[in-house]
């Protein structure tokens, strides 16, 4: 769905246009999650793995319901990493203005990508970069879209991709 929502603005927008920075990261320990106390109320919009014993919370933190609608909200952005079963609500990544993680996705039990902006500093385009982490050995790589996207072109596509992206999580 990413994928195919930006294809709209930019006809490059396309995985094979997506390279390996070389470089793999390890996330290691991470600080615990900021909580603000309304998690629950977004179990709806969790990216849950396969087997259900971890979640991805990307919305919590940074948006509110507005009569069951998500809005955002906050500039900031906590992506949260939860395992329920042992009681961990760990702090995934955490996105100032002008950075976006869109979309979150399990490929297994202990794999997930993640898709994410940031807007360059002159305001004028948006960069793009799909994370994929591995849990087992706590390391991530990112993938860069090979070119930079122009906000102008985004703005008319249309609608934000959240809407898209709310709605297709909340029917799994």
């Amino acid at each position: 769905a990413w994928l195919s929502y930006f294809q709209a603005a930019d006809t490059g927008f396309r995985i094979g246009n997506f390279k390996a920075s070389g470089v793999v990261l390890h996330f290691g320990d991470m600080p615990d999650a900021i909580s603000t106390g309304v998690e629950g109320q977004w179990a709806p919009y969790f990216n849950y793995s396969p087997d259900s014993s971890r979640y991805l919370d990307l919305f919590s933190y940074d948006h509110f319901l507005d009569q069951g609608k998500p809005v955002e909200g906050e500039a900031d952005q906590q992506v949260a990493l939860v395992d329920p079963r042992n009681g961990l609500r760990k702090q995934l990544m955490y996105n100032g203005p002008g950075q976006y993680a869109d979309f979150a996705d399990w490929l297994g039990k202990d794999i997930f990508i993640i898709g994410s902006r940031i807007d360059t500093e002159d305001g004028k385009s948006t960069l793009a970069r799909i994370m994929a982490f591995r849990i087992t050995d706590s390391s991530f790589t990112n993938f860069d879209l090979d070119h930079a996207i122009p906000l102008e072109t985004m703005r008319r596509a249309g609608t934000g991709f959240g809407e898209s992206y709310f709605n297709i999580i909340k029917r799994k």
